[in-house]
């Protein structure tokens, strides 16, 4: 398998699935349109999926790999060492404009076709070290939720190249589903209650009687590992858009854009 000494590539989805070689020479496509790859070199996280006996549950916001035992938990591991994993993240982007004007632009939703190649160097010792720490808690029959997460090196890439931040006056509030994949023998840790934007701006009091309940109650019954993966992002393709194309006005006082 020709492999990319990137260890993240990134394509619009509408692009890839028309011209699915740009992300890689592995991918290729039917007259009908049917998506042709090598499985023993790309594990697919983009749909729900048996993998090896392992249930791949693929869902809006996460991927779950339901992990039972260390023999299953081995074989993901050498499984994610020697394939390519596709990921098909969304992009979300709401801008909320200065005090001096009541408009409020949301972004359209962005899909990306996210192909990473964990054996790359930049990325590969984290990886082990999530899959280590796991091993040791699955050994001591405890229970975790290991999570790599790809939110932040998408994000940045995408508010940098697309130029998503547009005014430094304005509210910006730019977020992704689809870039956690989990790997459990107990639940998912729930984001919900993570500190942020909304929580602070309009429900600042719930969350402060509810998130540390929470919180205090998940450390006591399971450990959660957060891997967070950071190296560059390389786009496949020539073509780099500004969000000025993709832009949808929720107010009656429309901004003007012009395509680029």
């Amino acid at each position: 398998m020709e492999t990319t000494n990137q260890p993240v590539r990134i394509l619009g989805w509408a692009e890839f699935i028309a011209h699915p070689y740009r992300l890689h020479s592995i991918f290729n496509v039917t007259k009908q349109g049917e998506l042709l790859y090598d499985k023993s070199h790309v594990i697919n996280l983009t749909h729900s999926q048996v993998l090896e006996d392992l249930d791949v549950v693929v869902q809006k916001e996460h991927i779950i790999v339901n992990v039972r035992t260390e023999d299953e938990l081995s074989l993901i591991h050498n499984l994610f060492l020697c394939r390519l994993l596709l990921l098909r993240i969304t992009i979300d982007h709401t801008e909320i404009s200065s005090k001096y004007s009541a408009e409020t632009v949301r972004i359209v939703e962005d899909d990306f076709a996210v192909l990473i190649n964990s054996q790359h160097p930049a990325i590969l010792p984290a990886i082990n070290e999530g899959f280590l720490s796991s091993m040791k808690q699955l050994k001591a029959r405890k229970k975790f939720c290991l999570e790599f997460d790809v939110s932040d090196m998408v994000l940045d890439w995408y508010t940098e190249v697309r130029e998503a931040i547009t005014s430094c006056d304005d509210i910006h509030n730019v977020l992704s589903k689809g870039s956690r994949l989990c790997l459990t023998n107990h639940s998912l840790y729930n984001h919900s209650l993570d500190c942020n934007t909304h929580w602070i701006l309009f429900l600042c009091l719930c969350w402060i009687m509810v998130a540390p309940c929470y919180k205090i109650h998940r450390r006591l019954t399971c450990t959660d590992i957060t891997v967070k993966l950071k190296c560059d992002v390389t786009p496949a393709s020539h073509c780099t858009y500004t969000e000025t194309t993709r832009v949808v006005v929720q107010h009656t006082n429309a901004k003007n854009y012009d395509a680029v």
